[in-house]
């Protein structure tokens, strides 16, 4: 059973994976697994076993993938994958992780850590690059078809945006207890394969290594154990091949290879005209600050069909909804209920089109807001005039510290747009909890999260349309948390959003 691919190449839907496989034991898995009918193998530079997997396979579907630190010699890792690989071609090359680190030499991928203990982030090459260099082995007949791992709705949006070789695969984490369907859906909806890299949760391993619970001892699972009398890895890996998923699950384990395999059967291309709207309705000659909203284009287009509240003050092509005139940012939904996003324009072009307005001297500064690691990082490998600004979420129940950290070290200031966690309007729309309920938080609860934004280095934009709560949020200067304080208020980060825009997209950007 297989899934074709964009590039016209087929898949087998379920294959092993070879991360955490010991060298020495590999050759007589992977040959019994052959035996009893795998043709789909995960390999990567970063597991270091390519060269006793390829003294292993002779007939198979390989993956390869490149390493954070390759992402500026692609042709070279690919080849020495291929070397250790003992192979002419590879079925499918995978970027590893949309992220760039300090390159530490060909092939060698132990995580490139800084002295500060934090993984060395590069920031001079863009994802562009790394892609139109994996387009290029399609070229050299390297690899057969190219594709990334581990990107989310942003950077996958991006990717086809600039892509000539639009993305084969997205190898991504995806099971029962962390199901993704908005990414999912969306790789679909434009033609990328999903590989589920951990389709039964991590299991065992994850747990021993980083804690986590397993979804293969989740009652509803327990339940359809009885019913089909299957076991719940079987049970979970055909779940995910029904959701036309490709799953490579890794086990070491002969009797498991054999159990896995017996499955039954609207503004980022108008930058300009965006921005003079806002200072004719403004009446001002020029902003301060001007931002782009989400790293998401939507289709431009005359309809809207849901309004959603916007700050006028911050770039709304930025969003990019359904373009229905400049200024207009009704929620650009399509027939399916789902936000209709365009592919067209990449990030770095709205860019460009951002720093071409600081040179007309329409805007001062210019920056980014709800932007994450990757696509910031991204941002600052393209950028020729750096983001002033990223503007997130983030209060005392979702503190994002290596964002926040990220954006700091590299000269970008944050603001916290949701600084008290949306509070009683985010509680009324979403359904959130507020952190001002929080029993840590004294003085009122207001004034002590937006002190602890402050002490953080960190600008707080709290919104409120109330006389005495403007005057309370403002009385912040008179009073510093102690170090035991900062501390404690760290202790209730509950990794927690209190935005949902899905309620209004019908797709969970963030997932």
């Amino acid at each position: 059973m297989a899934i074709t691919l964009n590039s016209g190449f087929k898949m087998p839907v379920i294959g092993l994976g070879v991360w955490r496989m010991d060298g020495k034991d590999i050759k007589s898995l992977l040959i019994n697994a052959i035996k009893i009918g795998y043709r789909h193998f995960d390999c990567a530079a970063d597991y270091k076993n390519e060269a006793e997997v390829g003294e292993a396979l002779a007939e198979a579907f390989q993956t390869g993938l490149l390493w954070n630190s390759d992402h500026g010699h692609v042709l070279e890792a690919c080849k020495d994958s291929l070397k250790k690989l003992q192979l002419d071609y590879l079925d499918l090359y995978l970027i590893h992780f949309p992220v760039a680190t300090r390159h530490t030499g060909v092939g060698e991928t132990g995580s490139a850590l800084g002295d500060d203990g934090v993984l060395d982030i590069d920031t001079t090459v863009t994802l562009e690059t790394t892609w139109h260099a994996m387009e290029e082995l399609v070229s050299l007949g390297l690899v057969r078809s190219i594709g990334i791992s581990n990107y989310d709705i942003f950077t996958t949006r991006d990717c086809l945006a600039y892509a000539k070789v639009k993305p084969a695969v997205n190898q991504i984490e995806t099971h029962p207890y962390f199901q993704r369907d908005s990414l999912v859906k969306f790789c679909q909806k434009h033609g990328i394969c999903i590989t589920a890299h951990t389709p039964l949760g991590g299991a065992a391993a994850n747990t021993e290594w980083f804690g986590s619970v397993s979804c293969l001892v989740d009652p509803v699972l327990k339940g359809l154990v009885e019913k089909y009398k299957k076991t719940a890895a079987q049970v979970a890996l055909r779940w995910g091949i029904q959701r036309n998923t490709v799953v490579i699950p890794k086990t070491s384990k002969l009797e498991r290879l054999e159990e896995n395999f017996q499955l039954w059967n609207s503004d980022h291309g108008h930058v300009l005209k965006a921005c003079k709207d806002s200072l004719k309705k403004l009446q001002l000659d020029y902003l301060d600050l001007y931002l782009i909203h989400f790293p998401v284009a939507t289709r431009h287009t005359v309809q809207i069909r849901k309004h959603f509240p916007i700050d006028d003050l911050i770039l709304f092509g930025g969003l990019y909804w359904k373009h229905a005139g400049v200024g207009k940012s009704g929620s650009a939904l399509g027939d399916d209920g789902v936000l209709d996003i365009d592919t067209a324009i990449s990030l770095e072009t709205t860019w460009h089109a951002m720093e071409e307005l600081v040179s007309l001297g329409l805007v001062r500064s210019i920056g980014i807001s709800n932007f994450d690691i990757f696509t910031t990082r991204d941002c600052l490998a393209y950028a020729k005039v750096k983001p002033a600004v990223n503007q997130i979420e983030t209060h005392p129940y979702f503190q994002r510290d290596s964002l926040v950290k990220f954006c700091q070290r590299h000269g970008i200031c944050i603001t916290a747009h949701t600084p008290l966690g949306g509070a009683a309007a985010n509680t009324e729309w979403f359904g959130s909890v507020s952190c001002l309920v929080d029993p840590v938080l004294k003085k009122t609860a207001a004034q002590v999260a937006l002190r602890w934004g402050i002490q953080r280095n960190t600008v707080v934009i709290p919104k409120t349309s109330k006389l005495e709560r403007l005057e309370e949020n403002f009385q912040v200067f008179d009073f510093e948390l102690s170090k035991e304080d900062m501390e404690l208020i760290r202790s209730v980060d509950r990794n927690y959003r209190t935005n949902q825009p899905a309620k209004f997209w019908g797709i969970d950007l963030y997932v």
